[in-house]
């Protein structure tokens, strides 16, 4: 799921300002992204940057997704747990943390 959909869904005037298909190319719906939306704030809580890893997955996860690539999950678009991508995150975060507390 797109950053935008709920918007686009939701908002005809938004779709016709931004050039957006009336019928979404990827099959969102009012209603199925209703059943989508609890998945995605529990994705947004745990997307806390902890250490390096998130920060290199937050620039690769992208291009997995766009390539297709088998550590992306193809319900939530996010890493798999299991893949060997979460693997190198997790293990990345514990190398290089980001102490959150200092400022």
């Amino acid at each position: 799921m797109h950053v935008h959909c709920q918007t686009c869904r939701a908002r005809p005037e938004w779709r016709k300002a931004v050039g957006a298909p009336d019928v979404c190319p990827d099959g969102f719906t009012i209603e199925t992204l209703k059943s989508v939306q609890p998945i995605q704030q529990n994705i947004e809580q745990k997307n806390a940057i902890s250490g390096l890893g998130d920060v290199i997955a937050a620039v690769a996860t992208p291009i997995a997704r766009a390539l297709k690539l088998g550590c992306i999950d193809p319900t939530t678009q996010q890493l798999k747990p299991e893949s060997p991508c979460a693997k190198r995150k997790k293990a990345l975060n514990e190398a290089v943390p980001f102490n959150q507390q200092e400022k």
